[in-house]
């Protein structure tokens, strides 16, 4: 892609990096991985941030030699709004410019040189598992081999890199372990040289934009949406007897939530689900990070991955997106931690949270509220209650949500009983008020 088309399709890139004086820009060109910015003019700078934030260029491979790179001093205020210039800009292109993207291959019949791509090197892709003495690259659902690539200590902090990334890069193609070599995509993302804020330190906000979740198509969900309103950043806690619909509920929440938010991370910790039921939800979700399924896997295993799954939320948020994360059940998820079981899923609920810009929405399911007790803090950390009803599921309607009986913390129920009963008519779920004459 040549300048003049940069300079048209990211137009205001160009004009809000040009209003920076020559030291902020290059402030920005360390942090987006431009080597020696000092040595470049503005403009070629400018042309390189944009190349690397936007993903038409690759990273430029890091040098270990001479004098130890720089620190970058851009300040968060400026990458953010860079990196919000830049994903506006992407979506109005006609077109993803692919030519230049990914690792550039030189094959040499000799040995290649240090900073040459070539046979010994292969594109992986998975999240980050942090151990004593470095890390690991985990598949993207968090399970784990012995063939899983090693991620050096050096390698680690080159990037800061953290528990739960969803890391690209190159690894060396060897017969056994191999090992990241070089990190191409950090969440998605070019990887920023800059010290990043940790979860737990950024402000909690209050929810706030509407999850849609009945944008699907499933009846009872567009009722739901309209009667007891989910935002972003919401701790939900689903109350729901057995066959009430928590399968289906969690199938269509997240069928609406993939057609009107396609970028936002749907993530699973499933462990009360048969196996059937994880295999449809991976076909469903084929990106989507699913653990899912206790039966006849090591609980060892599965840890680990509930673990490195939740992890990636928090990642997902702090990064600026939004992540959704479905847990059924909290009993299941107790038994799976272990010893420690409640405590994990009272900090696992309680990450759910809106941030400046980003958000983890959490949705967990729980057993009858006579069983609350069991749930430990869970149910005080909730700011949003969904209550399904055994009547209801016995009409034939799932999932069959109660909304007289739901609501969403500091406010009123969802519904009185007119306006619950005027818009069930108009979504087609009006059978959800009206018992049979067999339950009369």
């Amino acid at each position: 892609m040549d300048e003049e088309n940069i300079l048209r399709d990211f137009a205001p890139v160009c004009e809000y990096l040009n209003g920076l004086n020559i030291f902020e820009v290059r402030n920005l060109a360390r942090a987006f991985g431009i080597n020696s910015p000092t040595s470049k003019v503005k403009d070629v700078l400018i042309e390189g941030i944009i190349r690397i934030g936007a993903g038409i260029s690759p990273p430029e491979r890091r040098s270990n030699k001479g004098a130890r790179v720089k620190a970058c001093d851009a300040s968060a205020e400026r990458l953010e709004e860079v990196r919000r210039l830049l994903a506006e800009c992407s979506q109005r292109r006609a077109y993803r410019f692919e030519e230049e993207t990914g690792a550039r291959l030189e094959f040499r019949d000799s040995t290649p040189a240090p900073a040459a791509h070539g046979y010994a090197e292969r594109n992986a892709a998975g999240l980050i598992e942090c151990s004593a003495g470095g890390a690991y690259l985990r598949a993207a659902d968090g399970s784990a081999s012995e063939s899983d690539p090693f991620v050096s200590e050096k390698t680690v902090r080159k990037y800061r890199l953290r528990e739960g990334d969803l890391v690209g890069g190159l690894v060396t193609s060897e017969d056994g372990q191999g090992e990241l070599t070089e990190v191409l995509t950090v969440n998605g993302g070019q990887p920023l040289f800059v010290e990043r804020a940790k979860f737990e330190e950024l402000p909690a906000l209050y929810p706030e934009g509407k999850l849609p979740l009945g944008a699907g198509g499933n009846a009872v969900l567009r009722a739901f949406d309209r009667l007891c309103p989910v935002c972003k950043g919401q701790r939900v806690i689903v109350y729901a007897p057995a066959d009430s619909g928590k399968t289906a509920f969690v199938r269509a929440a997240a069928d609406g939530l993939h057609a009107a938010m396609p970028a936002a991370e749907l993530c699973f910790l499933l462990p009360a689900w048969r196996p059937e039921e994880e295999t449809s939800l991976r076909e469903r979700f084929p990106l989507a990070p699913v653990a899912a399924c206790a039966y006849g896997k090591q609980p060892a295993a599965l840890r680990r991955a509930v673990r490195l799954i939740a992890e990636h939320a928090k990642r997902v948020a702090e990064n600026g997106g939004d992540a959704v994360l479905f847990i059924d059940s909290l009993a299941a998820l107790a038994r799976v931690c272990g010893d420690d079981g409640v405590r994990e899923c009272e900090a696992i609920f309680s990450s759910g949270r809106r941030l400046r810009t980003g958000s983890l929405t959490v949705f967990a399911f729980a057993p009858e509220e006579s069983a609350e007790g069991a749930l430990g803090p869970c149910g005080e950390a909730a700011n949003a209650a969904v209550r399904f009803s055994a009547e209801i599921a016995a009409r034939g309607i799932v999932p069959a949500v109660d909304f007289l009986r739901s609501h969403v913390k500091n406010t009123r129920p969802a519904a009185d009983a007119e306006q619950l009963r005027r818009v069930l008519e108009e979504e087609g779920v009006g059978a959800m008020l009206a018992p049979t004459e067999q339950d009369q």
